[in-house]
């Protein structure tokens, strides 16, 4: 089938187990002449039959490993292959898992194949793995966890930062400096560390002020402009967990060019820093400040949260 290419699963280093060279993805896949919703062995399962089962599936990913690209042969030749009949393969796969697992029809040169829908892939032209829910809860878990995930990427720049650091120079001083630079600027930080940096003395750290603003569909609703006053960072940290600030009313932010703002969202904040400006209806920002622009980041275009008073 054209594209089927793009369905084939190929390792990675983020792909392995650690410290074991295990695909976290269980790939290869083990052949199934029809798909089969398994189940793990019950608990009860006699000691010497248990074992036997997993000496017949380690017999079975042998097998697998030592032919990467799969076997071209059928399903029951596959089986004669580990000196199995069905019913004991089918009991040794069981051992390989922990919760009810659908394994699809596979034939022995497909067991690298990822899941796909034949007419979406004509459609959509690209990888897809689909694959049943047997747990909702788990499904729900997964999503949140893929989508909240930090660090994202940060093997492959430190990897890069490496190489880099070995070309340019051979002191090992300077190499660690060098890769410590790279981590600091692309690492996610928390938000006492970044009030910390940003917002406390030295003056050097950064501009001394922040802006805060809640916005909707890219119309900036409300917007704060607060200054801390004393040069203790418990008593700044503080005032901004509890949302209590010190608003300037004529400061014009267009003037502090580069300057570090502030978004609070139950509780917790995010700094970002930017240069881009955006031009503001004068009416909206009145109760605040006179100025019509106020320099805010692209990034607090996001629903509305809650108001802070």
């Amino acid at each position: 089938m054209p594209m089927l290419q793009l369905q084939t699963h190929k390792h990675s280093k983020t792909f392995r187990k650690k410290p074991k060279a295990v695909c976290r993805f269980g790939f290869p896949k083990p052949p199934m002449k029809y798909t089969k919703l398994l189940h793990p062995l019950p608990p009860d399962t006699d000691p010497q039959m248990l074992q036997q089962h997993q000496e017949n599936y380690q017999k079975i990913t042998e097998l697998l490993k030592t032919h990467v690209n799969g076997l071209d042969i059928t399903f029951e030749q596959f089986l004669k292959h580990v000196n199995l009949n069905e019913e004991e393969y089918i009991e040794a796969i069981r051992t390989s898992i922990k919760a009810p697992t659908v394994f699809l029809k596979r034939n022995p040169n497909a067991i690298r194949i990822n899941p796909y829908m034949k007419n979406l892939l004509q459609i959509y032209g690209a990888n897809h793995d689909i694959q049943y829910i047997t747990d909702p809860y788990a499904c729900a878990v997964y999503i949140v966890a893929y989508m909240s995930k930090s660090q994202r990427g940060m093997s492959r720049l430190l990897d890069n930062a490496c190489k880099e650091a070995k070309k340019e120079t051979s002191d090992l001083r300077r190499q660690v400096r060098l890769i410590g630079n790279k981590f600091i600027n692309a690492v996610e930080v928390s938000m006492a560390a970044m009030i910390v940096n940003v917002l406390t003395h030295p003056k050097e750290r950064g501009h001394n002020k922040a802006c805060y603003a809640i916005a909707e569909d890219l119309k900036i609703l409300e917007v704060t402009i607060a200054q801390n006053e004393d040069s203790s960072t418990s008593s700044l940290a503080t005032k901004l967990q509890q949302g209590k600030f010190v608003v300037l009313q004529q400061y014009n932010i267009n003037d502090a060019e580069g300057a570090t703002y502030l978004r609070l969202t139950n509780g917790k904040s995010k700094i970002f820093q930017t240069g881009k400006t955006f031009h503001i209806p004068e009416h909206i920002l009145e109760s605040f400040y006179n100025p019509p622009q106020c320099t805010v980041p692209e990034a607090l275009a996001s629903p509305k949260k809650k108001i802070i008073n």
